[in-house]
């Protein structure tokens, strides 16, 4: 690698990882993993390692498939929604061009990848040896459709291992650092750490589940930092003013105003 090779490679790295944390901060738990995937698919379509047609399988499956336009259910064990996801994906994705007829041909194989405890980890019939040969975050995302299209209640776990797996991307014969698995390893932020990546004239907004409170937290990072206690006021009618009045001395002598109830 040319010193300008590792250079952008660092940069991409730095940034990609810089970002994720900044956004992650301030995203519901709920939506942590989506904002992960979002990453992961930006990166690699950027890249023109997946296509629009790849993504929209993912995010549709077979749902504007007419039942009527394709063959009839070859076993009980399969329902109509996973029949047409099957058939999408074989027209939508050239690797699975082949999945209806490979399925209709080892029914009693695919019924048991299928009913599996957990398929986004075994090994898929009829492809596993092809998708070893692919990169690893290609092979993981192809074995991330089909998982959406056959099991979509274990989705969610199919994506953690796609991001765990997207740790490079292949731009023009060189390796770009993308996601990996520290994108799925737990992430605490601490108050200090958010308090160091703001500005002076940026507020810091808490986004909080029930029972949650900073206060505490609040009033320990001042102590740390010798100020004095936060001015702390609940927001409601008739509390404008005394807050304005708190947020001007604060401004004027450098401390800090915890405002509650803002909603």
């Amino acid at each position: 690698k040319t010193p300008a090779i590792r250079r952008v490679q660092n940069i991409c790295e730095y940034l990609t990882y810089s970002t994720f944390r900044y956004l992650n901060r301030g995203t519901y738990e709920k939506d942590k993993l989506v904002l992960k995937l979002l990453i992961a698919l930006k990166i690699f379509a950027t890249a023109g390692v997946l296509s629009a047609s790849d993504i929209m399988v993912l995010l549709r499956a077979g749902a504007g498939i007419d039942e009527n336009a394709i063959a009839k259910l070859p076993f009980a064990w399969l329902d109509l929604e996973v029949w047409k996801n099957i058939h999408e994906l074989s027209m939508k994705v050239k690797f699975f061009k082949d999945l209806p007829a490979n399925i209709n041909r080892s029914g009693a194989i695919w019924q048991t990848f299928v009913e599996c405890d957990k398929p986004e980890i075994a090994a898929v019939p009829d492809y596993q040896s092809q998708l070893d040969e692919l990169p690893s975050a290609i092979g993981t995302f192809y074995k991330l459709l089909l998982v959406r299209s056959l099991r979509k209640d274990r989705c969610l776990l199919a994506v953690k291992e796609f991001i765990e797996a997207a740790d490079v991307v292949n731009v023009n014969g060189t390796e770009i650092p993308a996601l990996g698995p520290r994108f799925v390893e737990p992430i605490t932020d601490e108050l200090n750490d958010v308090l160091a990546s703001t500005h002076y004239l940026t507020p810091i907004i808490f986004l909080l589940s029930t029972g949650a409170d900073p206060t505490e937290d609040v009033n320990s990072l001042a102590r740390k930092k010798k100020l004095p206690a936060p001015f702390v006021i609940s927001m409601g009618e008739g509390q404008e003013a005394p807050a304005m009045r708190g947020v001007s001395e604060a401004t004027s002598n450098g401390t800090w105003v915890l405002m509650q109830c803002m909603e």
